[in-house]
């Protein structure tokens, strides 16, 4: 699940594969120097442990590419999108 930014497209996203007790979760943001960066979450629920990175895009777009690429190989090792997420986006 992406969430929507202030034009509409969607700049964040969340996913759970519940029976591995796992999620994955990125955000594009600017950095404080204006780059467009992606910030990369995951690790295991209830869990302290997991892991981190930031990746610098060339661009919003690239960036947006990268989230929907994200997203597709997250579904296909098993995860789902997080209905907080996409519930919070509604609202």
């Amino acid at each position: 699940m992406v969430s929507p930014h202030k034009d509409g497209e969607r700049s964040q996203g969340r996913w759970i594969h519940p029976e591995k007790q796992r999620y994955y979760s990125v955000a594009l943001v600017r950095d404080l120097f204006g780059d467009w960066t992606l910030l990369q979450c995951w690790g295991g629920i209830g869990s302290h442990l997991g892991g981190q990175r930031i990746l610098w895009v060339e661009s919003r777009e690239a960036g947006l590419k990268q989230i929907a690429a994200i997203g597709k190989r997250r579904r296909q090792h098993g995860y789902r999108d997080d209905e907080r997420i996409r519930a919070a986006s509604e609202s």
